[in-house]
């Protein structure tokens, strides 16, 4: 069943999303920046972070040609990869108050989009880094709920059994952004070969390999 979220409750889950972020990037040592991304395998940590900052940074910059194409998230990494971690989060922080004000008037899916990247980046970053996070929190559901809006009218049944499962928050968000392998969803009664092949039109196949991550509940 949709759900919908009102825009203080979408504008509420991003902060989070940045709150917690920016904590681990000011946490990160030298080597950690370093690492490479398991589920980003093409990044860094340095440069996911260059992401995870650069969609708040080109809003506010109006840069939003073909936005979330791969020239558009490189030119982000271009943009601030020499800057260490704990720099991006003090300039993340710091566009705050502007870029809430814009988040909360952009409309539905558009912010729920928004959400839905930026909780999926900050579980890449804490699976790189080994900083766990919870299982269940607003913003895993928002992101899920953005992603099942297109199941639902592509693959019904197959939404209705993700919706229907005990996945975790967590687990279903996974799932939905090809974080978990069809082995690993196969296990927890999703059709992971369905799922596969779904994803596989978008910007986020499954991995073909098994993820292993840990959450704080």
């Amino acid at each position: 069943m949709a759900q919908s979220f009102e825009p203080t409750v979408v504008v509420d889950a991003y902060q989070g999303i940045r709150a917690r972020s920016c904590e681990i990037l000011r946490s990160l040592d030298p080597g950690q920046a370093v690492l490479p991304v398991a589920t980003c395998p093409q990044w860094s940590v340095t440069e996911l972070s260059c992401h995870l900052f650069g969609v708040a940074d080109d809003v506010l910059h109006g840069r939003l040609d073909n936005p979330g194409s791969e020239p558009w998230t490189a030119a982000q990494v271009d943009r601030h990869r020499s800057k260490p971690p704990a720099v991006i989060a003090e300039e993340w922080e710091a566009s705050a108050e502007p870029f809430d004000a814009v988040l909360l008037v952009i409309p539905t899916p558009t912010n729920l989009q928004i959400v839905m990247d930026s909780v999926t980046h900050e579980y890449d970053l804490r699976l790189a880094v080994d900083q766990p996070g919870p299982s269940e929190c607003l913003a895993l559901d928002i992101g899920a709920e953005f992603l099942l809006r297109g199941l639902r009218s592509a693959l019904p049944d197959l939404a209705a059994q993700i919706e229907g499962s005990e996945l975790s928050g967590l687990e279903r968000l996974r799932a939905l952004t090809g974080r978990r392998s069809a082995r690993q969803l196969e296990s927890l009664g999703i059709d992971g070969g369905l799922l596969g092949r779904y994803l596989s039109a978008s910007p986020m196949p499954m991995t073909p390999t098994d993820i292993l991550e840990r959450s704080t509940s």
